[in-house]
């Protein structure tokens, strides 16, 4: 079973620069999502 993880930063080219640098899946994560923000969860 993966866990479900959310990426959360203001700058997008730091989302995608962790997104790219981690393997999620083979550390057992799933992302779920990338907001610019957490005011709309």
């Amino acid at each position: 079973m993966l866990l479900s993880i959310l990426l959360v930063d203001d700058e997008e080219e730091v989302r995608k620069s962790i997104v790219k640098k981690i393997e999620w899946e083979k550390m057992g994560f799933q992302l779920a999502g990338m907001p610019k923000t957490g005011r709309k969860l």
